[in-house]
């Protein structure tokens, strides 16, 4: 029965999670760079969210293709607007493009592995999101 609810819930929250990531803004109007990259944080976290919901439900969660092409797209205008603070300086530039190519390739592999429990699924997750951070650092000092 817990995994019947489980699954319920699952359901409901993915059944309104289209849209959900244009329609709610988490990210405070800033630069455009920081808000390209809390956009791509608040995306990278929300699919992490769903692959940690398939792992407790043991079930593969509908809809998940369509959420990750839904980021893809949400995360487009932002990246422009990134592109054009940065469009003077080569080094910014290079370094943003690197940060949202490592970002496209979490972005496609944020679903859970079979052989993935809760614990690696998360440290794997973990240490990604670490790597993603670095970049986003690196790229702050760039763009100074």
């Amino acid at each position: 029965m817990m995994k019947a609810s489980t699954f319920l819930i699952a359901t409901i929250f993915l059944t309104g999670f289209s849209g959900v990531v244009s329609a709610i803004d988490f990210c405070p109007a800033s630069a455009p760079l920081e808000t390209f990259l809390c956009n791509a944080n608040e995306d990278y976290h929300s699919l992490q969210f769903i692959g940690e919901v398939a792992i407790l439900t043991n079930t593969s969660v509908p809809g998940t293709e369509a959420a990750i092409e839904e980021v893809r797209q949400h995360i487009k205008p932002f990246l422009v607007k990134a592109k054009n603070t940065v469009f003077f300086n080569t080094k910014a530039g290079e370094i943003l493009n690197d940060f949202y190519i490592y970002w496209i390739t979490l972005i496609d592999d944020s679903r859970p592995r079979p052989y993935e429990d809760l614990l690696l699924y998360q440290q794997r997750s973990d240490e990604r999101y670490t790597v993603l951070q670095e970049k986003a650092n690196r790229l702050r000092i760039a763009a100074e």
